[in-house]
């Protein structure tokens, strides 16, 4: 995808370390996805290095490119990011980038176990209640393939990028019935600038939602339709079970995603199409169900699975303060001003959200295993005080007030909108 503005040829220099580098002639190459036009003018050191931890070739490839020296700008405040490379270098002499493998084989093992208790359940004990607990389990087995996937798009897993990769095409592929090459596209545009109009494709969300007042006005629609003030009005009522657990999940799963299976994503492309037929047979071999049933119960866990995966992705930024379009901000404060932790210590919420609940933590950080969140959460309440930062963190339950009151604030204020429109017709 273009950047919302396209540049002059003088425009296409980024900064990366003492550097600025002249990324014309392959923006629009890259493997990530058009994510460097986010970066056009801007510092991009802190984005290149956390992006690319794991792929030693992107600095073979940078050396590659036109480049021209940077001077250093000094001034008397503390140099946020200058310490923040600093605790990056001191985070992996400790060892917080290295892989556990012990802790993907669990990773992996979790949703296998799940799915086998339910087969399990369906068969030793045949009744319309043991298909829905064996439904239950499916839906969160799935979430969990969510979890695993996303680290796998973030070489996290085993740090291996073609391991990983893998391990996400099967994860994302059977688990999800959805592709990792364009969830990377779409993710890695969202990990630049966070909750920045046009660039972060999370808030390119109409007309099924709008996170933030003024989306109406300073988005594009990213399905190109009508917008609907009511719709709008009621979105906090519907955002889960039907667009989370609905519309997105269709859209994804029988349009978007595979469309670009089918171009890009063949290793994905293969487990999502094996998983429209292995797991309605599960149904189908332990529950005695026809593959119809067993299609349609398959399409129940996805509901069940949308409502949680979506819900838990949008609890640690949705509601957050927007960056508008023109704006830019380094990459540091990307991450603690328009990011929030959940409930961080909690062995609870970091089972259930697969420690994703450290979002600024892993907005930080991407490639770092997220196990890793609860350690790393603990120094940076030291960090932000010595930067001057609040380190925004929420707990579980009230985050999801003020995910879905953000929801229903943005709601009524289209409502009004469109009730002064009436009022203005009437009158004249």
């Amino acid at each position: 995808m273009a950047p919302a503005h396209e540049p002059n040829p003088s425009q296409y220099w980024v900064q990366i370390g003492d550097s600025e580098y002249d990324v014309s002639g392959m923006w629009k190459k890259h493997p990530g996805g058009s994510v460097i036009s986010s970066y056009f003018g801007q510092d991009a050191t802190d984005a290149f290095s956390q992006f690319h931890m794991n792929m030693p070739k992107a600095d073979k490839w940078l050396k590659t490119l036109p480049k021209r020296p940077v001077e250093k700008k000094k001034t008397g405040k503390v140099d946020v990011e200058a310490e923040f490379r600093e605790w990056t270098e001191d985070l992996t002499r400790r060892g917080f980038f290295k892989p556990s493998y012990p802790y993907v084989v669990y990773k992996i093992a979790e949703p296998l176990v799940m799915y086998a208790i339910g087969c399990y359940l369906m068969a030793t004990f045949p009744s319309a209640w043991s298909i829905a607990v064996a439904c239950i389990l499916f839906s969160q087995a799935n979430v969990k393939c969510g979890w695993i996937q996303h680290e796998g798009g973030h070489t996290s897993l085993t740090t291996i990028p073609k391991v990983d990769k893998f391990i996400q095409a099967f994860s994302i592929g059977l688990g999800l019935s959805t592709c990792g090459f364009q969830w990377n596209r779409m993710h890695n545009r969202h990990h630049a600038t966070p909750q920045k109009i046009n660039h972060d494709v999370d808030l390119d969300t109409l007309p099924l939602v709008g996170f933030f007042k003024g989306c109406v006005e300073k988005t594009r629609k990213s399905l190109g339709l009508p917008v609907s003030k009511l719709w709008l009005r009621l979105q906090a009522w519907t955002f889960m079970p039907v667009v989370c657990g609905g519309l997105l999940w269709l859209y994804w799963v029988y349009n978007l995603h595979l469309r670009t299976a089918i171009k890009k994503d063949w290793a994905s492309l293969f487990f999502m199409l094996a998983s429209h037929v292995v797991k309605p047979m599960l149904f189908v071999h332990f529950g005695g169900a026809t593959f119809l049933q067993g299609y349609a119960l398959f399409m129940v866990c996805y509901w069940l699975t949308g409502m949680c995966l979506f819900g838990h992705f949008s609890l640690s930024h949705t509601f957050m303060p927007v960056v508008e379009d023109g704006d830019h901000k380094n990459w540091v404060a990307f991450a603690m001003d328009h990011t929030v932790d959940i409930s961080p210590g909690n062995h609870a919420v970091d089972w259930m959200m697969g420690f994703l609940n450290y979002q600024v933590i892993h907005h930080l950080f991407p490639t770092m295993p997220q196990f890793r969140g609860p350690a790393v959460s603990r120094e940076l309440r030291d960090k932000a005080k010595r930067w001057g930062i609040k380190y925004n963190t929420m707990d579980y339950w009230p985050a999801w007030g003020a995910m879905l009151g953000n929801l229903d604030e943005v709601g009524k204020h289209y409502w009004a909108d469109a009730a002064k429109g009436v009022a203005k017709v009437k009158v004249t």
